[in-house]
């Protein structure tokens, strides 16, 4: 009986002990949880005060006229700017759209440069499907290289990329067979830069009408040449010029054709010229035509004392001024009539050397 009951004092010792450790473990927790609670809700406090003290500061946010306007189009899921338009491309009053590969966007364009040159009046020599020389009105050709993008001088000045030295933006092109698209910025500021050697007035970009128009104001630059009794002014590149006074530019080397004259030619540039019993030697790139008497030279496209040369180069043909080519007309019995109202220059042949030329304003 004693053992039991030594045991169940025992048991009974064990339950108090257990009973007061669970409540000490008890209140432990509780104390812990008060403090969790009590951090977390100063937390909170402390989040809310930063979050009110920004949202508040009048001074940090943007005024409404400042602020930078959503622009949806901008994300949409598919961007515009991307998407090419059906436009026309017209060059001095032609439609050279079809096939010419140009491409319109939202608010910018690629124009083939080859095509449009061609349109202008210029001519290429293609070294291969990627280069090629560009000639017109000067001297020296243009160098094109496609795959690189570039337009340069072929001699002289060679560093400069005339694609890319006059535009404020990047250079975009696209390499082609015998042919460059170029943007329409780099396109525009190359335009301006050379109008005078382009013949270029005028270079529009309508993104409105999805319209492209380049080329020149025809009243100022087309005219009629007749050259003893014939009309002779397709290709011939005769034009009449207004800037520095009133003066037509006349294709030397059809002009003495049409009158009979012959032209050997040794290259592009040099040919021996017989006409009438005189013979000269022709020299397109020095813009020079020789004439030797008495063991001497002369240059017969020098201008009259005062007077200003006026000439474009191309390819076997050379025009020059009627001013400059007034006395060795003269000497060749070559009668001009100028007529700037109606924009027309007639030649005659006469007999002897003359001077009846006439100039009419």
């Amino acid at each position: 009986m004693k053992k039991i009951i030594s045991i169940l004092l025992l048991l009974a010792l064990f339950i108090g002990g257990c009973s007061a450790q669970n409540s000490e473990i008890s209140e432990a927790n509780s104390q812990i949880c008060e403090s969790d609670t009590s951090s977390t809700s100063s937390q909170a406090e402390a989040s809310d005060e930063v979050f009110t003290e920004s949202s508040n500061d009048v001074s940090s946010q943007p005024s409404a006229e400042e602020s930078i306007p959503y622009d949806e189009s901008s994300h949409s899921e598919s961007d515009e700017s991307d998407t090419v338009y059906e436009c026309r491309l017209i060059v001095t009053g032609k439609d050279i759209t079809e096939g010419s590969g140009v491409k319109m966007y939202r608010d910018r364009a690629e124009l083939p440069f080859v095509a449009i040159m061609e349109a202008l009046d210029l001519s290429f020599v293609w070294e291969s499907d990627t280069v090629a020389y560009m000639y017109y009105r000067a001297n020296t050709p243009f160098l094109l290289d496609i795959k690189k993008g570039e337009l340069r001088w072929a001699a002289g000045d060679t560093e400069v990329n005339h694609f890319s030295a006059y535009s404020d933006s990047s250079l975009m092109y696209t390499a082609m067979k015998k042919e460059i698209l170029i943007d329409d910025a780099s396109f525009s500021a190359l335009l301006n830069e050379f109008s005078m050697y382009f013949v270029i007035d005028y270079f529009d970009v309508d993104f409105e009408n999805k319209e492209i128009r380049i080329g020149r104001d025809l009243k100022d630059y087309d005219c009629t040449l007749t050259v003893n009794g014939k009309d002779i002014t397709k290709d011939s590149h005769a034009i009449m010029k207004r800037d520095d006074g009133h003066y037509f530019l006349l294709p030397f080397v059809a002009i003495l054709e049409e009158f009979g004259a012959e032209f050997v030619w040794e290259n592009d540039s040099v040919a021996n010229v017989r006409f009438k019993e005189k013979v000269f030697t022709l020299d397109i790139s020095k813009v020079e035509l020789i004439a030797e008497e008495e063991g001497e030279s002369y240059n017969l496209f020098l201008p009259s004392p005062g007077g200003v040369l006026h000439y474009a180069a191309y390819d076997r043909e050379i025009t020059i001024d009627n001013y400059t080519l007034h006395p060795l007309f003269n000497e060749l019995g070559i009668v001009g009539k100028y007529n700037y109202e109606e924009r027309t220059a007639t030649l005659v042949l006469s007999e002897k050397s003359t001077d009846d030329s006439e100039n009419i304003e």
